[in-house]
């Protein structure tokens, strides 16, 4: 029959909460060793306890709530705060759920419960917002898998330890063993401390911190089913701690529960029943010390360590159910002390438990504020402020309005203000952490965008970076200026006549064509003016209506402008007149005018002509001239890719009759090529 889960000495009814951060000191606190800050949970939630704590100063735990009737926690959820943006609720697998640690990279590990109600192991990945169900493990004999598990500790790279049920070889019961999971492998059993029982899975095993050396410790049954401190790492297994010989009772029950990257090892004893005593190993050989105790707190466990070998734990007055639980902090140098002898007085908080502690000496747990449970975080007030970060870009001219800013990261800073100022004013002020800006190392560059588009014109920018000990300096202001974009118009003349184009304002004035770059956003007016016996027909391009207009008004937008400007050759005797107009010299020289023009639109040369000097009223029409027109004109239309015009009627030479109709389809051809 699978027994009960022991994880500690002394039962501990908490759950977990979140939101916004408030710092509990005072004028008072000048002689205190560590600020406070308490978490509050959000809305709908009574209660915070905090769990573990990053590098960054970002904290894991639960929020929760208390039926009244029995005083137990209910509706527990997992969450991670920062002092930037406060607390959010992480995600589950469907029910209630708790994390324990958190790393570096913001993973965090601990449990969820899942659709079917059982609780599973799971890592959370605080950046994306996204959980994984690690599972159980799975009996190798029979392929049978348990239902339940959790995780305690994450370590540097991601690997996460904990416990996870396995089924004896019969399938008749489930016992759980240490596990070590990474992503590659998935859930690894660490097995026990006994290969005696294989009909009970050689009894239970719990695995609570791994370091970054792939070291474990917990504790695990052994062949007389006692539960004994152990290391395990991949190369020696499962090893078993020394235990001091004053307390190797069937009633005793060792725990190795923290270890740094040092070798370091915390953990404690429980001699009975509520009587917890915390000892530690220098390392995986050495026998371990007892940790003394100061008067009126008896009992204690140790639950973290950093790598300055400073622990962390919970203490209590005595074995009686009402005993007075405190928080405290240990190192060698200065043994026990009460962390409420170490922060303000004044501050109304209450701590009773210290679950962690990162290098930083930052100390995450939770105690009582008000009458109400808070998680808390605590900051050394010896931890000095961050040193000035160095702005990078953007500087000097930049050609957008909303740029990229970068700086180099300070590896003492957790959050970072950047302070813009452009033409206009103020512009921006907003706090990133670390993680926001990619530079949670403490190395490299920073860099945020925040999408506020700045206004053209000078401006400048600092950054000033942050810890949980306050705010370092200002940067010194980098200035820039965003220059107002320019856009290109070009200009380029179409049809069977010359014209000029000019613009206002000035830039746009030419023949041929031509082009100018203006700012964008400016209104720009463009002015066709023909030449003699040419008449303006009208606009192509980025004009808008009217376009028959001579004067074309639009605003300059990004991406570049093309207008065209059409004139066209104006045509005596225009309308011609059906068996009333005589073929003139001036009708053939007109077009011939108009064709060469469009033949030079499409490169074209300019064509040669049978009798290229005709007198007006003087030189007579010949089906000749009608035929060059119609050569040159057709010419003119397959360079523009326009295929190859037909005409009605066939001219032939001393056999023709030339009429007007001739004429008015080599212009009607004329104005459709234009």
């Amino acid at each position: 029959m699978k027994t009960m889960r022991i994880v500690g000495g002394r039962a501990v009814t908490a759950g977990i909460g979140i939101l916004l951060a408030v710092l509990a000191w005072s004028s008072s606190a000048i002689a205190a060793e560590y600020q406070a800050v308490t978490i509050a949970p959000p809305a709908g939630y009574e209660s915070s306890l905090g769990r573990g704590v990053n590098e960054l100063g970002e904290v894991v735990g639960r929020v929760y709530n208390v039926d009244p009737d029995t005083q137990t926690a209910t509706d527990r959820r997992a969450f991670v705060w920062d002092l930037v943006n406060g607390a959010r609720l992480l995600p589950t697998l469907q029910g209630e759920s708790s994390p324990w640690d958190i790393n570096q990279d913001g993973l965090a590990s601990g449990f969820s419960f899942n659709a079917a109600g059982q609780e599973r192991a799971a890592r959370w990945d605080t950046v994306t917002n996204e959980i994984l169900d690690l599972e159980t493990l799975t009996n190798t004999t029979t392929g049978q898998s348990g239902p339940t598990s959790t995780a305690y500790g994450i370590d540097s790279l991601g690997r996460v330890v904990g416990y996870a049920d396995i089924p004896n070889d019969s399938g008749s019961d489930i016992f759980f063993h240490a596990f070590l999971w990474d992503s590659q492998g998935g859930m690894r059993d660490l097995g026990t401390l006994t290969t005696a029982w294989p009909q009970w899975a050689n009894g239970y095993s719990i695995a609570y911190m791994a370091n970054a050396n792939g070291e474990v410790v917990g504790t695990a049954m052994d062949d007389n089913f006692a539960y004994r401190p152990f290391i395990y790492d991949a190369a020696n297994g499962m090893q078993s701690l020394a235990r001091d010989p004053a307390y190797l009772c069937s009633e005793c029950q060792w725990y190795a529960v923290a270890i740094n990257d040092s070798g370091l090892i915390g953990g404690h004893v429980i001699a009975a029943t509520d009587q917890s005593l915390p000892y530690y190993w220098p390392n995986s050989t050495a026998d371990p010390v007892k940790i003394t105790m100061p008067p009126g707190f008896p009992y204690g466990e140790i639950y973290s360590m950093n790598s300055a070998g400073v622990m962390v734990g919970l203490m209590w007055s005595s074995d009686q159910a009402d005993a007075t639980e405190h928080a405290f902090v240990f190192d060698v140098q200065n043994g026990v002390r009460d962390l409420n002898a170490l922060i303000d007085s004044q501050s109304g908080l209450v701590l009773n438990h210290a679950r962690d502690i990162n290098n930083k000496g930052q100390i995450v747990g939770f105690g009582q504020l008000d009458g109400q449970r808070r998680a808390f975080l605590l900051t050394p007030v010896a931890l000095a402020t961050p040193p000035a970060a160095t702005p990078v870009s953007p500087s000097g001219i930049i050609t957008t309005t909303t740029p990229t800013f970068t700086w180099d990261a300070v590896a003492a800073a957790t959050s970072y203000r950047l302070i813009v100022n452009d033409s206009s004013g103020p512009k921006i002020d907003h706090e990133y952490t670390a993680r926001d800006a990619g530079c949670e190392s403490g190395s490299g560059s920073c860099s945020v965008s925040p999408g506020t588009a700045l206004a053209f014109g000078a401006g400048q920018w600092q950054v000033q970076t942050k810890n949980a000990a306050g705010s370092g300096p200002l940067s010194a202001p980098l200035t820039f200026t965003v220059s107002q974009p320019t856009v290109t118009l070009t200009v380029s003349r179409a049809g069977s006549a010359e014209g000029t184009v000019t613009s206002s304002p000035a830039g746009i004035s030419c023949g041929a064509g031509c082009s100018a770059s203006f700012a964008a956003g400016t209104v720009v007016t463009l002015s066709a003016t023909s030449a003699a016996g040419v008449v303006f027909r009208e606009w192509r391009g980025g004009c808008p209506e009217p376009r028959t207009s001579p004067t074309c008004t639009f605003t300059i937008a990004g991406g570049g402008t093309s207008v065209s400007a059409v004139f066209s050759q104006v045509f005596t005797d225009d309308p011609l007149v059906p068996r009333g107009t005589l073929a003139k010299a001036v009708h053939v020289m007109e077009l011939r005018s108009a064709i060469d023009t469009l033949r030079g639109r499409w490169s074209l040369g300019a064509f040669a002509w049978t009798d290229p000097s005709l007198t007006v009223r003087s030189t007579p029409v010949k089906a000749q001239h009608l035929t060059d027109l119609r050569d040159a004109l057709r010419a003119a239309y397959q360079a523009a890719g326009r295929g190859t015009p037909s005409f009605a009627e066939a001219i032939t030479a001393r056999q023709t009759l030339i009429k007007e109709s001739h004429f008015k389809e080599l212009r009607d051809k004329v104005r459709a090529l234009e």
